[in-house]
């Protein structure tokens, strides 16, 4: 689909969402390039027969700086939705305080038997309401079947948390209140290599567990001799905070090419 009005506030935004992504992309290139890890190596003294115990260490920490970034990108975003649901409702209600809703769960669900909503906070309800009500129906439509919950409904067995616009909810929150942090949040195409007493040479796959992430070495293997230990892979980096869900570049990519996508599919209903 082809942008109907590409001078629109929300395709700025948008523009400008893309201009940080690709900033993003670009100085954290050598951080994600393909390269070697340091591999310490210790003896469990405890165990017999003896063992080796071989840990790999990611080879520096993320520029916090990134963090910034991700969060201008994730701002931009946002807002094209919220200037894009401003342009679906009537002119005279542009300086209302109106914002693109999003919700995980549904605000208009009943308890079975009491009709009691099962979201007790009414102004969720409220909120939603007042930004959609004076939509044509079909905007209107577009915005209830896009939500979070509403995509888990239709598709069982999706988790509303890994829906696109609930990651941009969720890391928008985060950035505007406290502290984002960028994260190394795993290896690709990692390769472990090394050369067993025996002259044998081993070359495997090796993917770190999820606490290597935090910079934790993470055991790479167990084994009755002493070798030398070559890791090459890339570093991915993600963005959030630690102990919570962590959301790498592709992931980033992929929210933006979704919302895109919705902003062409609401941009038809706009009035002229």
């Amino acid at each position: 689909m082809e942008r109907l009005i590409p001078d629109a506030s929300w395709w700025l935004k948008f523009d400008r969402a893309k201009e940080h992504l690709d900033n993003l992309n670009e100085v954290t290139k050598d951080y994600r390039s393909r390269r070697e890890h340091a591999v310490t190596k210790s003896i469990e003294t405890k165990k017999k027969p003896t063992q080796w115990v071989y840990r790999v260490w990611f080879d520096g920490a993320p520029d916090q700086r990134w963090a910034l970034i991700a969060g201008d990108f994730l701002f931009n975003l946002s807002v094209a939705l919220d200037h894009i649901a401003v342009a679906l409702n009537p002119s005279q209600m542009a300086d209302s305080l109106i914002y693109f809703p999003i919700c995980v769960e549904d605000p208009f669900r009943r308890q079975p038997g009491t009709r009691r909503y099962e979201e007790r906070d009414p102004g969720r309800r409220r909120t939603f309401t007042y930004a959609v009500k004076r939509m044509v129906p079909d905007a209107r439509q577009v915005i209830f079947d896009a939500q979070p919950y509403s995509q888990a409904q239709t598709s069982p067995g999706n988790d509303p948390a890994d829906h696109f616009l609930a990651i941009l909810k969720r890391l928008h929150t985060t950035d505007k209140h406290r502290r984002m942090l960028a994260l190394n949040s795993g290896m690709e195409r990692a390769v472990a290599q090394w050369t067993d007493p025996t002259g044998s040479v081993h070359e495997v796959s090796y993917e770190p567990p999820p606490t290597a992430a935090a910079g934790d070495g993470a055991i790479l293997m167990r084994q009755p001799y002493e070798v030398d230990v070559k890791v090459v892979g890339s570093v991915s980096v993600g963005f959030g905070r630690k102990a919570q869900p962590i959301y790498v570049l592709s992931g980033l990519a992929r929210v933006a090419e979704l919302t895109e996508t919705l902003l062409l599919a609401l941009e038809t209903h706009v009035p002229t």
